[in-house]
């Protein structure tokens, strides 16, 4: 869980607050789901998990990742708590088709 967590926070800093240009972060690591059906870009179904629009959208999203996260991955162990968390991810994916809706997959 403290992976995934510091895997979220250095991703969003390095192009919110670093050297990296937003804009190239969406067009190559965004989901597009347009492109993604046509079989481009399809990194995209993993990197879309860790991209965040603002700071309030990550400190929420990770302050609940700490709180329930914590708990979560104590009851079903390391290995199962990523599989159901990449999962979530896809399932909220799918579900929305094409919107970033990460927070959802937490409530699954």
């Amino acid at each position: 869980m403290y992976s995934i967590l510091a895997a979220n926070i250095a991703i969003f800093v390095s192009y919110f607050f670093g050297p990296i240009d937003e804009s190239f972060v969406y067009d190559n690591f965004a989901l597009h789901s347009d492109l993604v059906s046509q079989g481009q870009q399809l990194w995209t179904l993993i990197s879309h998990m860790y991209m965040h629009g603002d700071v309030m959208h990550i400190v929420g999203n990770m302050y609940f990742l700490y709180i329930i996260g914590d708990n979560l991955e104590d009851v079903l162990g390391r290995s199962q708590f990523v599989l159901i968390y990449t999962r979530d991810h896809w399932k909220c994916l799918f579900q929305s088709l094409g919107r970033i809706r990460v927070q959802g997959m937490i409530f699954n």
